[in-house]
């Protein structure tokens, strides 16, 4: 009886993921991890990518789309909502 392995993501492919921080502040890597952790994103490099995207907001909640292919971070955008 075997157990079926587990589906490896493809390394190649562009994955989007949401989070809401808050606008131009530097938010703890440890909230990001588990959102980005799986995808093979360094938190780390992802919260100096999203205070970028976000510097125009200060202090206010917004949606941002994080774009990573192969573990690295290609963009970084606020959602409009």
């Amino acid at each position: 009886n075997r157990t079926p392995r587990p589906m490896r993501w493809d390394p190649h492919s562009l994955h989007e993921t949401y989070i809401r921080v808050i606008g131009g502040v530097a938010c703890h890597p440890c909230h990001l991890a588990p959102k980005l952790g799986p995808l093979g994103m360094s938190p780390k490099k992802a919260n100096e990518v999203i205070a970028r995207a976000t510097r125009e907001y200060q202090s206010v909640r917004v949606m941002v789309k994080v774009a990573c292919r192969g573990g690295k971070i290609e963009r970084g955008s606020v959602v409009p909502s």
